[in-house]
């Protein structure tokens, strides 16, 4: 079955500048991960961290959005949002941020 993200998204925040910036993410990400799955997919700096790295972007000025996104019952979109997460840890950590 393949991942489609986008419809999973439509009520994840009032703002529907956010939903459709979350929805053209994960919908990237749904793309990247059933047609290029080969192995890229999933190693360092690969095709989910380039889109964790937008979501973490994201999650650092709308941190409301990290609990809802888990909620969802769609494995890519919590995958990218873990990973998302992993990166805003990692680099909290290199800038000395508790």
């Amino acid at each position: 079955m393949k991942a489609k993200p986008g419809k999973r998204l439509k009520n994840i925040d009032r703002d529907s500048r956010i939903v459709r910036q979350l929805q053209e993410l994960f919908c990237a990400g749904a793309h990247l991960f059933n047609c290029h799955a080969e192995g890229v997919w999933s190693r360092p700096d690969s095709y989910k961290d380039s889109c964790a790295k937008d979501l973490a972007a994201l999650l650092k000025t709308h941190t409301g959005l990290v609990g809802r996104l888990l909620k969802t019952n769609s494995r890519l979109i919590k995958m990218i949002t873990y990973r998302a997460i992993e990166m805003n840890k990692a680099d909290s950590a290199t800038n000395g941020e508790p």
